[in-house]
């Protein structure tokens, strides 16, 4: 019997990559959030698709391993595989990208150690997110959501997560220059409490990290 085609109807598009497109769509009535990776044209076609594939049931498990530790991530509804699709929980908040931009350092400090918590869980667990920026961060009701699990791996050593680490230290750098290093020992406060015994040993790896993407940028 064939299975009936998935009725999701665009509301508007979040966000259009490379790698997926995102849309916020409605589904039986309810607003979800729709990922589907993109064909890539020069790959050959077979290879493409179980790339898509993989990928897009490497990215659904990861989304619920990583509920399962306690972390608030989306509550993935559907997941198509073959089409590269993914169908999850519509998160309606701001990212703290946005909320960064706007609100005092005092109310910005908690929700920072809670990603710091979030970070420090998931490499307890050794897992890297792979792109932990603020864009992938979305604050309801005082929580503070984990999305974008596309480039998370199973982190075999402190390497990956001094690299999570560096990713997020460099994005707020960028977008948050005023209070970034507030912003960051808020990060790496409530990450200590979660990650437990290792802490000196990422955070030395995060300086080293560091020193190596000064070198790239005094050379380049």
């Amino acid at each position: 019997m064939a299975k009936r085609p998935l009725k999701l109807e665009t509301i508007r598009k979040i966000y259009l990559g490379a790698e997926a497109e995102i849309s916020l769509c409605d589904w039986l009535g309810f607003r979800v959030v729709s990922k589907r990776r993109r064909s890539k044209g020069y790959r050959v076609k077979e290879l493409d698709r179980k790339i898509i594939a993989t990928r897009t049931a490497h990215e659904a498990s990861m989304l619920s391993k990583v509920r399962s530790f306690g972390i608030p991530t989306p509550f993935v509804l559907h997941v198509d595989p073959v089409g590269g699709l993914i169908v999850m929980q519509y998160i309606e908040g701001s990212t703290l990208s946005e909320l960064a931009s706007r609100e005092r350092l005092e109310k910005l400090k908690p929700l920072f150690h809670r990603v710091g918590n979030h970070l420090g869980v998931l490499h307890r667990n050794k897992i890297a997110h792979g792109d932990p920026t603020t864009s992938n961060m979305i604050e309801m009701k005082g929580e503070v959501f984990m999305v974008d699990f596309g480039l998370a791996s199973y982190a075999s050593g402190i390497e990956q997560m001094g690299e999570d680490l560096y990713v997020l230290q460099m994005a707020l750098k960028s977008a948050h220059h005023a209070h970034s290093r507030e912003l960051f020992d808020s990060v790496l406060s409530g990450y200590a409490e979660k990650l437990g015994p290792s802490f000196p040993s990422v955070l030395k790896r995060l300086e080293e990290i560091s020193k190596r993407g000064r070198y790239v940028e005094r050379i380049s």
